[in-house]
């Protein structure tokens, strides 16, 4: 019998979910199946600077941050080891945490205009190295089917 290590499920409202992991069905499901696994939820959404993350160990909620264009929605729990060069190099000004890219080294960051660095080290984790930093598609997704752009019935 195979061992399941690892098990990635891709689908947009699970993205929605994510600052309720806690209470979604499907990671309901999944702490019933497996009750001792870890669940990593992830999300990234450009146009409103949405992104989001949260761990699930054993049941327990590690750790869920996220937010979208001005504001944090969700900061709860410690810091990821993932989270901890980041927010190092933070600072926190009016409430409001700003990050330092070594990129732009003159200039500041408010967290949902970072989230993406943030995400992208956490699923470094899932995938050896950043998902933005994968030259070819981590996992293959046989069921997956596009409609043409054209076809909007």
């Amino acid at each position: 019998m195979a061992v399941v290590r690892s098990l990635s499920i891709v689908r947009c409202s699970l993205m929605d979910e994510r600052l309720r992991a806690d209470t979604h069905a499907v990671t309901e499901e999944l702490l019933r199946m497996y009750p001792t696994g870890t669940f990593i939820s992830f999300g990234l959404h450009g146009v409103v600077n949405y992104f989001g993350y949260t761990v699930i160990e054993q049941g327990q909620l590690i750790r869920n941050f996220g937010g979208a264009e001005d504001h944090i929605d969700a900061d709860v729990r410690s810091l990821l080891p993932e989270d901890v060069p980041y927010f190092e190099s933070s600072t926190v000004l009016e409430g409001m945490r700003y990050f330092k890219s070594s990129h732009f080294a003159d200039e500041a960051f408010d967290a949902p205009a970072y989230g993406d660095t943030l995400v992208m080290a956490l699923s470094a984790r899932l995938f050896g190295r950043p998902l933005n930093d994968l030259h070819e598609p981590p996992l293959m997704i046989p069921y997956f089917s596009r409609r043409p752009w054209w076809k909007f019935w």
